[in-house]
Order: C-alpha cells, then structure tokens, then sequence
C-alpha cells in the first residue's frame, strides 16, 4: 500500500544475493509502514508517528530474539528510516542500509515537479485559480513512479542523513528508486555487511551535511542518540557542536531527476550553504 515500498521486495532480493555471494545465510523478516500521505486529513494521521517506535521495538525483538549476526535495513519511508536506525542503535550489530530510493519528478505542462506541486495543485483549486481538469493532470503525472516522495520531506532528508551518519553506501539517499544502480547498491549492501562482520570492525558516526528537513532529522537523531552510550544526547547543543563544521543542502528535490535526464548518481543538482 506504501508507494515508497512498492519496489523493497526487488531491494530485499539484491540484499540476499550479496549476503549469499559473501558466504552469509540471508534471512527476511518485515516490518509495519504507514504511508503519511495517505493517512493524511484523517484519523489515521494519529497513527502515523507511534509506528515509529512499534518498528523499532519489533526489529529489536525479532534481531535479539533469533541472535541474528548482522543486520542489512531496507527502509523508506517517514517512520520507517529513524525506526530503524533506533533499533540498530540498540542491537548494536554490523548494520548496514539501504533504501528504496527516491520517486522520479514528474512532468506537467512541460515543467518539472514534485509532490509538493501537488499540494499547491489542490490549494489552487480551493482558491479557484485553477481547475479539476489541470488538478486531475497533477494527479496523474506529479508522482510517476514507486520510490519516497519526490521532496526533501523526512524519508529522502532521513535516507540522506542515514548516508552522512556512515549507515549506508555511497548514493543510498540519492539514486532513484527506478534505476538498476539501485538493484546494484543493495548487492552491494549485502556484501558489505558480511565484510563487517568478517572484520568485525566498529561502525563510527560522522556526519558531514545534514538534508533540507533539518528540525525533523534533529528530533530523529536525539532519539537515536538516546539509544546509545553517547552523552550529552539530550542537548540541542550537541547537534550544534556536531554541526558547526557541517553544511547545510537546501532544495535538494528530485527536480534533475527524470527519465530521459542524463544523471550524475552521486551529484544531483543541490545548493550548498555553508
């Protein structure tokens, strides 16, 4: 039902073939998923925020229960993405994430656009300054393919910081949800975890630039430090010490990422503000 997992049953196979060609013994288990979008307006946005910890007590319950040995995470969405990593935090095994992998653009009337697009569609028509049938074509074309939602909201802002924090391979908050370099990064993913856990190495936490949601991926990542032994987790201040050397992206969307575009995977069109 979520768009943004339409395509992790691809991921998750990619995953197991690379813990596979490693030497390791895949084994799946799931996990819930609330997409916000659709719970939106309702009562069912009440429901939205407390899947976030339900998603990492369960993980935590599954991974401790059975003494898994490492743990690959395949989030992407809202809830999903800082569920997850409070649950590794826990666990505290060689980890590794991939996501699914933002939506592509879309394109309307010749101009590219997002989810967000699609909201300023639907405020235009109460307002009366635009009509059903140029709402219908939003509707139809804003959002083209499965993937997180086309916007720095919290899933791509969290998929992106999960990269910065060292919990995923290079592009896992960046290449689209559509390309086979995907498929590639979660092989990638599963070997990966299987080296770690070969070496047995400790994982360290750096982060070098925080996405365009910052106040969302702040709440996440004191819940996340609240998981582990690190100080001083529950201050602002913290962050601010972690960030003074840090940049900020802004307008990082999927504008420049189309089908028919020519994409650099790991340098999507952003603004840096340092």
């Amino acid at each position: 039902i979520v768009p943004g997992h339409m395509n992790l049953d691809k991921i998750c196979d990619a995953v197991k073939m690379g813990v596979a060609m490693a030497g390791g013994t895949p084994i799946m288990f799931p996990a819930i998923a609330v997409c916000d979008g659709i719970a939106m307006g309702h009562v069912g946005m009440k429901y939205s925020l407390v899947t976030r910890d339900l998603i990492a007590d369960s993980t935590e319950a599954m991974a401790m229960a059975h003494q898994f040995d490492a743990l690959v995470m395949i989030p992407n969405c809202d809830k999903n993405v800082p569920g997850l990593l409070m649950a590794a935090a826990r666990i505290n095994v060689p980890t590794v994430f991939v996501s699914g992998g933002p939506m592509l653009a879309g394109k309307v009337k010749g101009c590219k656009r997002s989810l967000s697009s699609m909201f300023e569609a639907v405020g235009s028509y109460a307002a009366g300054t635009m009509s059903e049938e140029d709402v219908n074509e939003f509707e139809c074309k804003a959002c083209p393919t499965c993937g997180s939602c086309s916007g720095m909201y919290t899933a791509n802002s969290m998929n992106c910081l999960t990269e910065a924090l060292g919990m995923g391979l290079q592009g896992n908050g960046t290449i689209p949800a559509v390309y086979s370099e995907r498929i590639k990064l979660a092989k990638h993913a599963g070997m990966k975890v299987m080296e770690m856990l070969e070496k047995k190495r400790d994982q360290g936490f750096k982060i070098t630039e925080m996405g365009g949601d910052f106040y969302i991926e702040a709440e996440w990542l004191l819940k996340i430090l609240n998981k582990t032994d690190i100080e001083d987790y529950e201050s602002l201040q913290y962050l601010q010490r972690v960030l003074e050397n840090s940049g900020v992206f802004e307008e990082l969307r999927n504008r420049g990422v189309q089908e028919g575009d020519t994409v650099i995977i790991y340098d999507l069109e952003f603004q840096y503000v340092p």
